[in-house]
């Protein structure tokens, strides 16, 4: 999944700090980093494009955007529903043989088929 956050910092309603909004926005992009990488697995699922700062105008901006590219992989394998019967070792006539083809295809277009795969 790939989005585009938009992170708005505010500008100090006093006018004292004149950075106050890239502040606000730089801490709230911090704070949205650590959610991600606490409930979706980490680092390794994460991944951060490089921020931009939107500005069209100085005229009445009332604060700065921060556009954030980021994504993240979730897994949504499952096993599959296909019950396989199973030999009781040492009781004759309850081997059991099954034939199955296994294949697999990648986001690259490409394909492996493994099989077929017998279970004693």
């Amino acid at each position: 999944m790939h989005f585009n956050i938009h992170i708005w910092g505010d500008v100090d309603p006093t006018g004292a700090n004149p950075l106050l909004d890239f502040n606000n926005a730089l801490e709230l992009y911090r704070e949205l980093l650590g959610s991600f990488y606490r409930n979706l697995g980490g680092a390794p699922n994460v991944r951060i494009g490089t921020a931009r700062w939107e500005q069209p105008t100085d005229i009445k901006r009332s604060g700065r955007l921060l556009i954030l590219p980021i994504g993240w992989a979730c897994d949504i394998t499952d096993e599959p529903f296909y019950i396989v019967p199973f030999a009781n070792p040492g009781v004759p006539g309850s081997s059991v043989q099954a034939d199955l083809t296994v294949s697999m295809a990648f986001p690259d277009g490409s394909s492996t088929i493994a099989g077929p795969i017998a279970f004693p």
